[in-house]
């Protein structure tokens, strides 16, 4: 609607969003990613809704040695 109002117009994406959805596409193509993204999703899934399961997770990190003891989601976009 603003190019029919303005045609000398320039319009930009948001660099941050422009590369997030250029890593997704990326992602989306490489096939091997996808089962670690579903496993990814799975793991987040099962553990966000419980306390218990979240403190089970973080007793796993700290077996494996992982810096990271909060799995978020990952590869999505807004």
């Amino acid at each position: 609607m603003l190019k029919d109002e303005f045609p000398d117009i320039v319009l930009w994406h948001c660099l941050n969003h422009r590369l997030e959805l250029a890593v997704d596409n990326a992602l989306n193509a490489t096939r091997g990613t996808n089962d670690l993204k579903f496993f990814l999703e799975s793991l987040y899934s099962l553990n966000s809704q419980s306390l218990k399961n979240m403190r089970d997770l973080s007793d796993c990190a700290l077996i494996w040695i992982s810096a990271s003891k909060r799995i978020g989601k990952m590869f999505t976009i807004r």
